[in-house]
């Protein structure tokens, strides 16, 4: 469901990957070597999808939030960002360390 899992050793790098399906919230602490991983999520399926996530220190993460069309807009922090298209995700690779509020609108 909420889709953390470490890429590299000692969960340096890792992946954040919600598949909430028709969930509309849920929320997350996650323990890693490094730190806990906290995350939470509010889902209005094919309309909206906000991710608030607190990644630890000396980590990186690729963030995969829910692709809806060519016209959406993704935000971190509320700037736009550009992201890779992976199937039905959006990517949004190597985001440091800190509290980031990633929002995806149609």
């Amino acid at each position: 469901l909420m889709g953390i899992e470490p890429l590299e050793p000692g969960f340096r790098k890792i992946r954040i990957k919600p598949q909430p399906g028709s969930l509309k919230s849920a929320e997350i602490k996650h323990p890693t070597i490094r730190g806990d991983v906290t995350m939470s999520f509010n889902n209005n399926p094919g309309q909206s999808f906000r991710l608030e996530v607190d990644i630890p220190a000396n980590t990186t993460a690729d963030i995969s939030l829910p692709f809806y069309s060519r016209s959406q807009t993704t935000r971190i922090n509320g700037q736009p960002v550009k992201y890779r298209r992976d199937g039905n995700f959006s990517v949004i690779e190597n985001i440091g360390s800190g509290k980031w509020v990633f929002v995806v609108e149609h």
